[in-house]
């Protein structure tokens, strides 16, 4: 969230890894932005919930996008 750029992961590897089915992520979400709006002002609350929004459709369509199929799973 802080963008220093001191993070060297790799989620996408980590998620390669696990069943992850596309409906996991909008429960994820909700949780996500439920504990976001517990834990910070609305304004910050925001900021949170539109990163963890970024993320998580990046990862899905690294995920599930298969352009050279006959079609890609649906999100």
């Amino acid at each position: 969230m802080l963008t220093t750029g001191r993070y060297k992961g790799n989620p996408m590897a980590v998620h390669m890894k696990h069943p992850i089915e596309p409906a996991f992520f909008e429960r994820w979400l909700a949780l996500w932005r439920e504990t976001a709006g517990e834990l910070f002002t609305p304004a910050i609350a925001e900021r949170f919930r539109s990163k963890a929004e970024r993320i998580a459709d990046s990862l899905k369509l690294a995920l599930f996008y298969r352009p050279g199929l006959r079609r890609a799973r649906a999100f």
